[in-house]
């Protein structure tokens, strides 16, 4: 959701902070999971190595993210609460990667998911 509202308006007044609560929440549900991740895979062996390195690319990436969105935006909160639409003109290279992240993260979301399900029905058994 965040990514769709930088992507097309300009969060201000109170919306800057809403938008930067929603990054911030992600973040503590991120380090959640990863905290508990551990005990929950134990019937499985453990994580993958993979997906170690997902957590520390995703968490480097959220600390990158969130620090650009406040230090680059930092003025917006002084202004009147509201969405700002804004026609970034972006270039086909941005587009590309942007969609590239779109299908990765449903990727990871993906993968996530199927190995979820797999742990929960290892526990109902």
């Amino acid at each position: 959701m965040c990514c769709f509202i930088l992507l097309n308006y300009s969060p201000q007044g109170l919306w800057f902070w809403g938008v930067g609560g929603m990054f911030i929440f992600d973040s503590i549900n991120s380090l959640i999971d990863a905290y508990f991740e551990k005990e929950s895979r134990k019937m499985d062996g453990g994580l993958e190595r993979l997906e170690y390195i997902i957590h520390i690319f995703g968490a480097t990436g959220m600390v990158i993210i969130i620090m650009s969105y406040f230090i680059s935006g930092w003025e917006n909160q002084y202004l009147e609460s509201k969405l700002a639409l804004v026609d970034r003109g972006f270039s086909l290279p941005f587009v590309i990667q942007g969609w590239a992240v779109a299908i990765g993260s449903g990727a990871l979301a993906f993968y996530e998911t199927v190995i979820l399900t797999k742990n929960y029905r290892t526990l109902k058994n």
